[in-house]
């Protein structure tokens, strides 16, 4: 399997990413297609001379959110509450596509929520923490989709989930901070703002 990677030195000389930076302050997207490349997995997990992006994806339906526990106790989840999904950025089959990455995003999105038509994500920022355990392997591309049926939900890495309210969100968050995954925790105000200034 070859995923999207980038040699970290690169990635360093070109960005100044800390923590959560807005889409349109960093030209990440560019930089991957230019400086990118897809390797094979193998080569590229754990060898810290790469980053792998990924997508983080966190996922609505009817101004509710979705928070959930993994089914495996791995060693980048650790059975944390989670608000993302994550997924490698497969090499995209698509001869003609003129968004490669945006267009292997929506598809590995879609399979893992079992849905046939292609997911549309809204990509709202990335995430860079090297003192993060998922930070020391990846640099996060946080997106929002939305979904007009909560029973999609069917991804087999979870143990179990469900929707909140933002304000249920804040309290699960307030309430088991030591239990929050770190993107969860570094995304979810972000994520919180878009969707509030959209409703």
């Amino acid at each position: 399997m070859e995923i999207l990677a980038i040699e970290k030195e690169k990635l360093l000389e070109n960005t100044h990413l800390h923590g959560f930076v807005g889409l349109h302050k960093a030209d990440v997207l560019e930089l991957l297609a230019k400086e990118g490349e897809y390797l094979d997995k193998e080569i590229v997990e754990g060898n810290y001379l790469f980053k792998q992006p990924v997508i983080y994806l966190w996922v609505c339906s009817n101004k509710k959110i979705f928070l959930y526990k993994k089914q495996n106790d791995d060693y980048y989840n650790n059975k944390k509450i989670c608000g993302g999904f994550v997924r490698n950025i497969l090499k995209c089959c698509k001869e003609f596509s003129s968004n490669p990455i945006i267009d292997s995003i929506s598809d590995s999105m879609s399979k893992t929520f079992g849905i046939e038509s292609s997911i549309k994500p809204k990509l709202i920022g990335f995430i860079m923490d090297d003192k993060s355990y998922l930070g020391e392997s990846y640099i996060g591309i946080v997106g929002i989709v939305e979904l007009d049926n909560e029973s999609k939900i069917k991804s087999k890495e979870m143990k179990d989930g469900e929707f909140y309210s933002m304000e249920e969100i804040d309290s699960v968050l307030l309430q088991n901070s030591e239990d929050i995954e770190d993107w969860t925790r570094i995304s979810w105000p972000h994520v919180k703002k878009y969707l509030m200034e959209r409703s």
